[in-house]
């Protein structure tokens, strides 16, 4: 897993995907990955509307067929993932120090 499937990691150039950013990769379930994909892909302004709901089903489908793997569950590793954002957010927050002049 990479563990930090945002969207702005990887760069999509002529039908290829490239993955950046991979310092914290793991093994484990990767609906973990591809839910913070659907995700990020969602709650990227504008948030939440039927087109991106669309292609997000369409890019769990495509896994699916690609992996020959039925996901199941994809609602709760979502909802993890929105977890997951809310902490990293909130700890950015509190870490966040004034620059020294």
């Amino acid at each position: 897993l990479k563990t930090d499937a945002n969207l702005r990691n990887f760069i999509f150039l002529k039908d290829k995907i490239y993955g950046l950013d991979f310092e914290e990769m793991k093994f484990g379930d990767p609906r973990e990955d591809l839910a913070e994909v659907c995700f990020f892909l969602l709650m990227d302004y504008p948030k939440l509307t039927r087109e991106k709901d669309i292609m997000a089903r369409r890019f769990l489908k495509a896994y699916e067929e690609y992996s020959r793997m039925k996901l199941r569950d994809m609602a709760k590793f979502i909802l993890k993932s929105k977890t997951k954002a809310r902490f990293r957010r909130e700890k950015f927050r509190w870490n966040k120090k004034p620059f020294n002049k």
